[in-house]
């Protein structure tokens, strides 16, 4: 009995122990002072520089009467039979008789101007500042009679040179230049057309099949060489100044008789959209490097799409 007494006296003793430890918990303690800062890790190694980006940017300009305060363009339609006119529609024809051709004059002026004060450069070191990547003539086609039925038709460009006169559309006939120069030959013919077929006017473009057509037939593109287009920006030569004469554009086809023609709207047509256009695509040298560009990746002509030769008159359409 007394053994039990004193186990349960004992298990009292622990409660009274546990209970008195169950007490509130007494306030936090005052926070400890900051330990001192560890040393400097060290500096990690330099990441792989990135990849240059493009120095020099890429400028497309564009020309039509009308277009952003441009009225630089000029164009006649020249014929021995029927004299000229200057009127919404210009027609090549191409005849058996010769003195039916009809042939257009066409030129593009002030553009020298406009691209160098864009880059900040002259007609004395502007190929030094830039390139031309691209220049493509845009006219629009009212209709085509194609002798015989159909045909293969050409048209035909004849770069007239620094001395040759600057023709006046409003004087242009088929023997005058203006009031005052004539040509120097019948027929707008130049002393010595420029270009990549020097003395001639073989630069030519396909049309493709010609066909009889009352119809509209939408925009062509006739691609113009970059040197002839390089020297109507840069040069500045010759007894006439201006090396920026113009171009003359000849129709041909594959009949033996019979007429042919294509119309297209004129820089005074009434539907200003419908206006010829000149697209110019530029980039500028990277003066700190001249191998900058790489004209092998320049795609050419023969090998672009449809939709690629259209796409620089879409992109000016959009900005209109």
């Amino acid at each position: 009995m007394k053994s039990i007494r004193l186990f349960s006296m004992a298990v009292l003793g622990m409660a009274m122990v546990l209970v008195s430890c169950s007490g509130e918990d007494g306030e936090q303690g005052l926070q400890g002072k900051e330990g001192p800062q560890g040393p400097q890790g060290e500096q990690g190694d330099q990441g792989e520089p990135g990849q240059d980006g493009e120095n020099r940017p890429n400028v497309d300009f564009y020309f039509q009467n009308g277009f952003d305060g441009y009225e630089g363009t000029q164009d006649v339609q020249i014929s021995f039979n029927s004299g000229s006119t200057n009127n919404e529609t210009l027609n090549l024809i191409e005849d058996l008789d010769a003195d039916n051709h009809r042939y257009v004059l066409m030129r593009f002026d002030g553009i020298s101007d406009y691209i160098n004060s864009e880059f900040g450069s002259d007609h004395t070191n502007c190929g030094e500042d830039y390139i031309v990547t691209q220049a493509i003539l845009y006219l629009y086609s009212t209709g085509t009679v194609a002798a015989g039925g159909f045909n293969q038709g050409y048209i035909h460009h004849g770069f007239y040179g620094p001395n040759d006169p600057i023709f006046n559309e409003e004087d242009a006939t088929w023997t005058q230049a203006n009031a005052v120069d004539s040509w120097f030959l019948p027929g707008a013919k130049s002393e010595l057309f420029v270009g990549p077929f020097n003395g001639s006017d073989n630069y030519t473009a396909g049309l493709g099949t010609m066909v009889n057509s009352s119809q509209d037939l939408g925009w062509m593109a006739l691609p113009l060489p970059q040197s002839v287009v390089t020297a109507w920006i840069c040069d500045n030569i010759g007894e006439q100044g201006d090396a920026n004469k113009g171009v003359r554009l000849r129709l041909s086809t594959e009949a033996v008789n019979g007429l042919s023609r294509i119309g297209f709207s004129s820089s005074e047509a009434i539907q200003t959209d419908l206006r010829p256009v000149l697209v110019i695509k530029t980039k500028e040298i990277n003066n700190a490097g001249k191998g900058d560009i790489d004209s092998s990746k320049l795609k050419s002509w023969e090998n672009m799409t449809t939709e690629e030769r259209m796409a620089p008159l879409y992109e000016f359409l959009s900005k209109k």
